[in-house]
């Protein structure tokens, strides 16, 4: 069991009862697409138990909040909203999915930020980033907030489906710098990285 779950790129929060059932503190939701921050708190307004334990920001987390960010926003119901286009790949795996607006974000955070926001402590906590792309950017230089995790998930592209997407391997490699241990097997080109600190 973790403590508080942090959920980075909420979409809908589709995992709520999922995280209800495997932490014991609360359960935090960022989501940067206002239209889609608006859903989510009403869906989990829906919780009549539990929702409590629930809180919801919306905010852009990035390396960097000197730049502008604009959003993509796709015809997926914004489950494929990213800062970066689609290239061929993308459209070969997903021929129906397209770019129907973009939208400017103003409310950029770090990690170190959000986890200061949340007043996350203690280490027994699970981090979730499910950010279509721009995780690394997330996770760069971020080493010492990451000691507040036991575990991370992080979606994973072995091939880019975004024009100017870092590559996998980088997101990889700066979860693992920060003492953690990749566990998935990799089978698939698009997989969720799940890694789990190397001293729990």
């Amino acid at each position: 069991m973790f403590k508080d779950i942090l959920h980075i790129g909420a979409h809908f929060g589709q995992e709520r009862i999922e995280y209800e059932n495997i932490s014991t503190g609360r359960i935090l939701w960022v989501e940067a697409d206002p239209k889609i921050y608006k859903q989510l708190n009403e869906i989990l307004q829906e919780i009549p138990m539990n929702l409590d334990r629930h809180h919801t920001l919306n905010a852009f987390v990035t390396g960097s909040t000197k730049r502008k960010v604009v959003l993509n926003e796709f015809s997926n119901l914004g489950a494929s909203n990213s800062i970066y286009l689609p290239n061929k790949r993308f459209k070969k795996f997903w021929p129906n999915i397209d770019v129907v607006g973009t939208k400017e974000l103003e409310n950029l955070l770090t990690l170190s930020e959000i986890v200061a926001k949340f007043h996350i402590v203690g280490s027994n906590n699970l981090l979730v980033l499910d950010t279509q792309g721009h995780e690394y950017e997330i996770l760069k230089n971020s080493n010492l907030v990451l000691r507040h995790f036991r575990e991370i998930t992080c979606e994973l592209t072995k091939k880019r489906v975004y024009k100017g997407q870092p590559s996998y391997r980088k997101t990889v490699k700066a979860i693992v710098n920060a003492g953690f241990q990749l566990e998935t097997e990799i089978k698939q080109n698009h997989f969720d990285g799940h890694f789990v600190r190397n001293d729990s």
